[in-house]
């Protein structure tokens, strides 16, 4: 009986000693593991103070116009990553502890890093920065993410007309408002010309690029022998307010040209006979203009082509200020074919685009750059500025070339076509960017 009783007390005993371990082992397990997530809790604030100061330092990079690509926001030693992480930045940021790090990363349209480091800034929709904190497993990541609202144009102006009977037909625009319609909702006014629905085959009558779809047409002539008149066909922006002064842009539109025997016809004008800053203007051009007798230009085939002409800022003193460029086409524009056409400009240098309707691709024209005023060397890119201290108004379906600084006459050279879908958008689009806009049509 005794001995019973002593086997029991010692079962007992391993018992209580068992669970006793048992309670000393899962407390010591829920102290490491209380540890590493006060560990890993503690190192989550640096983390996230790492990210947020990447922001704040990007953000800041980003205004800086004179950034042409990627790669040149990514000076610390890691560099604009291609190989082991493709598309990490490397800000170059020092914290007080070296167990910080920080990335950059760019995102384009369709939610993909960019890992192309010679890609211009303005392809990045979106950035998201990282911050990393800490030693082994108790490191720790917070990401930051901000969009950069560079998705869409500052001023839209499709020519849709409501009223419009699709399917053929034309209707007096006098007067009429032309939709902008963007948040900025800067409507234009057509002081002439005629809204034009789409034909459907219809004999003699010349329809839109699109179906459904109405545009523009201008006649291309004066109605009381000087053009500019109330009476003539052209359509005016306003920019008092201004919201069209840019350092970096682009203009895109569609365009048709019915009779090209009228020396030079202008499409879009932002500028003055007098020197008040970055005057722009795109023109159709024949190959025995009036540019081609005062200036020696000649075009490449003797046909007819698009032309740009961008002045430097003549407000801003530097190199070849007040210098004007002509940058002609090498593709040639025929008559009764819709073409698209977009011209970049600014701190990444200008970039000028031109497809027909039917080309089953969009690449950068092969420019022929011609500077006439001035010391300055052409070459590629050479206008580095954009509409600063610009405050014309613009004009669509003439030029304003030798209007007089502080009115609205005289203008000149009016259209005889059509124009379309004209935008404007406060960054460089990329030739991605610009290659949608013309597969999407004019809407």
């Amino acid at each position: 009986m005794l001995k019973s009783q002593e086997g029991s007390a010692l079962v007992l005993t391993i018992i209580v000693l068992v669970n006793a371990l048992l309670i000393v082992t899962t407390i010591t397990a829920i102290s490491v593991i209380e540890q590493k997530v006060s560990s890993k809790t503690k190192n989550s604030t640096p983390a996230y103070q790492a990210a947020d100061s990447a922001m704040e330092w990007a953000l800041k990079r980003l205004q800086d116009t004179t950034i042409a690509q990627l790669d040149e926001l990514c000076p610390g030693a890691g560099g604009f990553n291609t190989t082991t992480n493709p598309g990490r930045c490397d800000p170059g940021l020092a914290f007080p502890d070296p167990n910080t790090i920080t990335e950059i990363y760019f995102v384009n349209n369709d939610g993909v890093v960019i890992t192309n480091p010679t890609e211009s800034p303005s392809a990045a929709v979106s950035m998201r920065t990282v911050g990393r904190f800490g030693d082994g497993d108790d490191r720790v990541s917070r990401a930051l993410e901000v969009h950069l609202g560079q998705s869409g144009p500052i001023a839209w102006w499709p020519f849709m007309e409501a009223d419009m009977t699709l399917g053929g037909g034309t209707d007096s625009a006098q007067g009429d408002e032309v939709d902008d319609i963007t948040t900025n909702d800067n409507n234009a006014t057509a002081f002439d010309g005629q809204w034009v629905g789409f034909g459907t085959g219809t004999e003699g009558l010349v329809p839109c690029f699109a179906p459904e779809d109405t545009c523009m047409e201008f006649d291309g002539e004066p109605e009381d022998g000087i053009f500019g008149g109330a009476n003539d066909d052209y359509v005016q922006v306003d920019d008092s307010v201004p919201l069209y002064q840019l350092e970096n842009g682009t203009v895109s539109m569609w365009f048709r040209a019915s009779d090209l025997n009228h020396s030079y016809q202008g499409l879009w004008s932002k500028e003055t006979a007098d020197e008040h800053g970055s005057d722009l203007s795109f023109y159709v051009l024949d190959d025995n203009s009036f540019f081609g007798t005062i200036y020696g230009l000649s075009t490449p085939s003797g046909n007819d082509h698009l032309l740009v002409r961008h002045q430097k800022n003549t407000n801003n003193p530097g190199p070849n200020q007040g210098d004007s460029y002509m940058i002609l086409s090498d593709d040639e524009i025929d008559e009764d074919d819709w073409y698209f056409m977009a011209y970049t400009f600014g701190a990444a240098g200008s970039n000028l685009y031109l497809a027909n309707a039917t080309d089953l691709d969009l690449a950068p024209v092969i420019q022929s750059i011609f500077e006439f005023k001035g010391t300055g060397v052409p070459g590629p890119n050479p206008v580095d500025n954009g509409l600063q201290d610009n405050f014309n108004n613009i004009q669509f379906g003439a030029s304003a070339t030798n209007r007089v600084f502080g009115t609205e006459s005289p203008k000149s050279s009016p259209l005889d076509g059509y124009v379309d879908d004209i935008r404007i958008y406060n960054y460089q689009l990329n030739l991605t960017q610009i290659d949608s806009i013309y597969d999407a049509g004019p809407s």
